[in-house]
């Protein structure tokens, strides 16, 4: 992601003054730069609203800069499909873990439940098993909510990548 850089320059501020302009830490904006993190949903929104200041306020695009901004408008639309995935991907994994540990609660349930019919002591294996189905997992409700949260914006700034490269889009 060498081109955010870009960024920086198109506002005329340093990668320190960019970070503080966004409320993120300088190694935060850096690491967003380099494509190794992704911003805060408020810095996106800072970032956005500042870009589109400075747009307005320049003179009509020349070919070369309508040229550089489809470059541009591809790369981050290439880079939202690969977002995209990789949420997807995350959300996925996370429900074959939830469907995981759903199952084993229901052995460890059928074992419990066959051993009070057998009247039997619970065999010490038996145990081990019911105590790791009952351990408390974090809450992966948010986990899965905040998937879907990103997944959802990511779309809407898909489709608004899409408008841009549209011909005849509205550059305003």
């Amino acid at each position: 992601m060498k081109n955010n850089s870009s960024i920086t320059r198109l506002l005329g501020v340093t990668q320190q003054q960019m970070a503080m302009l966004l409320s993120v830490s300088a190694s935060h904006w850096s690491m967003f730069e380099s494509g190794q993190r992704s911003l805060p949903l408020h810095a996106t929104q800072t970032l956005a609203a500042l870009l589109t200041h400075v747009q307005q306020k320049t003179a009509k695009p020349s070919p070369k800069n309508v040229e550089a901004e489809q470059t541009l408008l591809k790369r981050l639309l290439h880079e939202n499909a690969y977002q995209q995935r990789l949420a997807e991907r995350k959300l996925a994994a996370l429900d074959k873990k939830l469907d995981s540990q759903r199952r084993l609660q229901q052995v460890a349930q059928y074992l419990e439940n066959q051993n009070r019919q057998d009247k039997k002591l619970t065999p010490p294996h038996h145990k081990q098993l019911i105590a790791k189905a009952q351990k408390p997992k974090p809450d992966d409700g948010t986990t899965r909510f905040a998937l879907e949260l990103k997944l959802e914006l990511l779309a809407l700034e898909e489709k608004l990548l899409r408008s841009k490269l549209e011909p005849g889009s509205n550059k305003e």
